[in-house]
């Protein structure tokens, strides 16, 4: 029974973390439109993926892969540098 109770915590703290993992490239791209005024097409466009899938990340509705979280955060460091924000 304990093992169950152990197994099931494990379990809850898992879920916990990908969806706060899902937070950052959300944050990101927010913040990237807040300071920039792009659009979902002009981010896409920028960092080589698709308006919709930039859509979807916003949404919470895909989690990217590491590459694209990297590609994501190298182009919001670039847009808060350029924009005097750090």
């Amino acid at each position: 029974m304990l093992d169950f109770k152990v197994k099931k915590m494990t379990e809850k703290n898992e879920d916990a973390g990908k969806y706060r993992n899902r937070e950052v490239p959300i944050r990101m791209i927010r913040e990237i439109r807040d300071v920039s005024g792009l659009s979902n097409r002009d981010i896409a466009a920028c960092i080589g993926l698709s308006y919709v899938q930039i859509y979807d990340i916003e949404r919470g509705k895909y989690n990217p892969h590491l590459s694209t979280r990297e590609k994501l955060g190298r182009f919001h460091q670039k847009i808060i540098n350029a924009c005097g924000r750090c």
